[in-house]
Formats: structure tokens, C-alpha cells, sequence
């Protein structure tokens, strides 16, 4: 799978992209991830340093420092240290699911990550010397398998890179801005057929009864913001809860529905694996719903969690880490659903 791109600067303010550092030498790629704050950083930089100087014509190696500019510049110049690239926010490390530095990766000329991730010194130490041995691929392919072996993730693989042996494909990020919003990985509500309530207490919110998942959803808030905590979740979209037996339903007549995108539940204390979520009471012409089971009767009866074309890119999210998801397809011919687009791309 080809690795997601990226633009930091380095210690002197230049920016740099994924492209820009190949493009500036053909040769595989390490990306070093260390922060100002990390005691073993320090000690594995004079080595890089090292690594930079008597292997340049063979392998790149960049940097990734969280933390300030100013100690960014300081760090650089201490340990001679070339293509440090400065990454306040972190976002960089969190994006490629890293959870600890120092850590890297290793990309290979076609930008497809060669490697699984090595942590700490010694197994970056390991993939640096994988990387520069002549034949190293297939010791590299062994070491990728070991740690995919570890890992139960359904995945669909790049072709480049299942002709290699190798995939980052089982190891992605936990978090991914895409098209104005975020995929994230994490516990979330699913409200996709959900029948709602009015509340007692607010004309203008939905009760619904969703139900808890853990994998990759899509919403208009950010990943930090929709982090559960305790009790509290928030609700996003996926196709988690859909089988075969799914279908898209679309409404046509004006009613009520219920909009559960990025709005706040709690945990049913009785039953975890249910929430109830504050959803927006809205009321339009078309809207469809994973609810209904094609009885269009229930368009006006029931007060469906639903929403308007032309949705949320949630498959297009999924498909940029390489991930494929099937869309409930529509309701078969002979319902209201006749000859209106299915959306939810």
C-alpha cells in the first residue's frame, strides 16, 4: 500500500513532502520518529548521525522531531543531524498509528512501506542493516510477515506490495483527515438504524437506541474530540453493523428523521454494548436510512436515524488506507427507492 503523504518543515523553516525527499535521491527511505522529550531519542541520535554520514548514497534517512521548531534547530545542530523535520503537533506519528518513539519506518522507492514498523533502538538498528544489505528484501519480507502474523486485521493489499511479500497493510493509521473530516479508530455510537424518540424535554432532539462498535468511523470532528471517555461516546458513521441483508432505504415523502453525526451518547450502564445518543430532530423531503427493512410505511410511522445525499465519503476514507467496505446496496425494485441514487460514498 502506498504510504499517506505528508509537508513538515525541517530545523531551517524549508518544507518538505514524501515526494520531495525522494525526489531528492532515489533510494529506500527511513523515517525516524523521536521526540525533544525522549531520553532514548538522545542516545540513538549520535548513531543516526552516524548512519546519515556513511550511508547516504544508499539510504535516506529523515527525522521526525515532535515537539518545537527551537528544539528542532537545537537537536540538528548538536548531532549534525540532516533532514530533521519538525513536527509540533505530533500529527505525524499519530497518523501513522505510531504510539511510541523512537520508532521508523521503512519506505522503498515506490513509496510503499517495506517494513513493519521497528521500535525502539535495537529493532531500529535491525532495519537499518536489513536495508542495507544487498539482498535484504526477503529478510525484510520475513521480519513484515512475523509481525503481520501478530496482527488480525481484514485488509485489502496493494498489488505492488503483495508481489513483494510485503504490506503495511495490517498495521494503519488510527487516524486519517480526509475530504473536511476524520477517519478514526477507536470505540464510537452507531446509529445507522436506529429507531428514535422525541424527547420529553427538547423539541428539537431525537432519543435514539444505538449501538457501541470499536473500529474506523467517519465523522466532522476531530479524533481527540471524539475520543470516548467513561461513559461518554459519540456517534459516526460506518457499515460496521451491515450484512448481506442490508438495504439502503430511501424516503421520499416530508417527515421527521433523526441526524446522530457527531453528536454525544452514553453508555447504557446495563447494557455496554448500547447507547443512547441526543440526536438532531430534522425534517426534509428525501433521506434514507440502513433501517426499515424496505417498508417504506415506516418512512412516516418510525422516526429513523437518517440523513441526506450526498452523505459522508466514509468508503473513500476507507479505500485511502487500503481498506474496501460494502455499501448496503438499495431496496429492490418496487419500492419508493425506484430510480433514486444510493449514496453514503
Amino acid at each position: 500500500m502506498i504510504t499517506p503523504g505528508f509537508s513538515l518543515p525541517d530545523a531551517a523553516g524549508q518544507v518538505w513532502t514524501l515526494d520531495k525527499l525522494f525526489a531528492a535521491a532515489r533510494q529506500p527511505l527511513l523515517l525516524l520518529f523521536t521526540d525533544h522529550a525522549c531520553s532514548a531519542c538522545d542516545a540513538l541520535l549520535p548513531q543516526v548521525a552516524r548512519w546519515q554520514q556513511d550511508h547516504a548514497e544508499r539510504l535516506t534517512i529523515a527525522i521526525v522531531n515532535g515537539g518545537s521548531s527551537a528544539g528542532g534547530v537545537a537537536v540538528s545542530r548538536e548531532h549534525g543531524l540532516r533532514n530533521l523535520l519538525v513536527d509540533e503537533d505530533r500529527m505525524l506519528l499519530t497518523t501513522y498509528g505510531l504510539t511510541a518513539t523512537p520508532s521508523a519506518l521503512l519506505i522503498d522507492t515506490d513509496q510503499i512501506l517495506a517494513a513493519a514498523p521497528a521500535v525502539g533502538s535495537a529493532e531500529i538498528a535491525d532495519l537499518v542493516a536489513g536495508a542495507l544489505q544487498p539482498r535484504g528484501r526477503s529478510t525484510i519480507a520475513r521480519r513484515a510477515l512475523l509481525f503481520a502474523s501478530a496482527m488480525v486485521v481484514p485488509a485489502v493489499f496493494s498489488p505492488r506490495a503483495t508481489a513483494r511479500g510485503l504490506t503495511w497493510a495490517n498495521w494503519r493509521p488510527k487516524q486519517v483527515k480526509f475530504a473536511g473530516g476524520w477517519l478514526c479508530k477507536q470505540r464510537y455510537a452507531l446509529c445507522t438504524k436506529a429507531a428514535c424518540k422525541p424527547s420529553p424535554s427538547d423539541p428539537n432532539i431525537l432519543i435514539c437506541r444505538c449501538v457501541v462498535e470499536y473500529g474506523y468511523s467517519y465523522g466532522y470532528t476531530s479524533c481527540a474530540e471524539r475520543a470516548p471517555v467513561d461513559r461518554r461516546l459519540v456517534s459516526t458513521f460506518s457499515t460496521q453493523n451491515t450484512s448481506h441483508h442490508t438495504r439502503t432505504m430511501t424516503c421520499t415523502s416530508r417527515a421527521q428523521w433523526a441526524n446522530c453525526l457527531d453528536v454525544e451518547c452514553e453508555i447504557d450502564p446495563y447494557n455496554p454494548r448500547n447507547a443512547v445518543c441526543r440526536c438532531k430532530s430534522v425534517e426534509s423531503g428525501d433521506f434514507f436510512t440502513f433501517g426499515g427493512n424496505c417498508d417504506t410505511s415506516t418512512c412516516t410511522s418510525v422516526i429513523w436515524s437518517a440523513a441526506t445525499p450526498p452523505g459522508v465519503p466514509f468508503q473513500a476514507a476507507m479505500e485511502s488506507i487500503g481498506l474496501s467496505v460494502t455499501l448496503p446496496e438499495a431496496c429492490p425494485t418496487g419500492t419508493d427507492n425506484d430510480g433514486l441514487p444510493v449514496y453514503w460514498p
